[in-house]
């Protein structure tokens, strides 16, 4: 966990693409009535009041529930999972906040960097092997300060844990990163978040 982006984190930074790609499956062809397809014509791309609708408001819209959803259950079973005291209980709270806004923070800049070389890497006629070089650079030179980043918030978060809390935090960690991925699935194959299932 502490040497690579999370999986989770990266399905959620991409899900709207997904979704959008879900909306854009045509539907089975069927030739509905005259006045049936001139009202759908009128309402489309439009939501309450007339007003244009753009699909990217709604992707985004899902995005932030579900990175909510994630975030709040994560927060929600570690205080079960570290049983931390009330002394040190907002201080850990503020810390593991830093820590899923770095990795989500992270992704989302990785995720571009990659898609501006892939850009670069594959168009026609190819690239120069110059122009290849700066692009290549700051994408490794990201990924270096990205991973220093998350260490020291993993050491902030240290700080406020005894040597058994640490512990329990590790398998807390694979524990989460492996149901948040359970979630990621059933939400990416409904093509909507599940709410309400957050402190579950």
């Amino acid at each position: 966990m502490r040497t690579r982006f999370s999986l989770a984190t990266a399905l959620v930074v991409m899900l709207p693409a997904v979704l959008a790609a879900q909306q854009t499956t045509p539907p089975p062809a069927t030739t509905p009535p005259p006045q049936a397809t001139q009202d759908a014509a009128s309402a489309q791309g439009r939501g309450a009041g007339g007003a244009p609708q753009p699909p990217a408001v709604t992707d985004q819209a899902k995005l932030a529930t579900v990175q909510d959803l994630l975030d709040g259950m994560e927060i929600s079973n570690a205080d079960k999972a570290l049983q931390i005291d009330d002394q040190h209980y907002a201080v850990f709270i503020q810390r593991l906040r830093n820590l899923q806004r770095l990795r989500r923070q992270h992704q989302m800049l990785h995720q571009r960097l990659v898609g501006e070389l892939r850009r670069l890497a594959n168009q026609q006629p190819p690239a120069e092997d110059a122009l290849l070089e700066a692009p290549t650079k700051r994408l490794d030179d990201f990924d270096k300060q990205a991973f220093q980043e998350i260490q020291t918030a993993y050491a902030q978060i240290d700080e406020v844990l005894n040597v058994r809390q640490r512990a329990r935090f590790r398998l807390f960690e694979e524990n989460m990163e492996q149901r948040k991925l359970e979630i990621l699935t059933r939400v990416l194959k409904s093509g909507a978040p599940e709410p309400g299932r957050g402190g579950k």
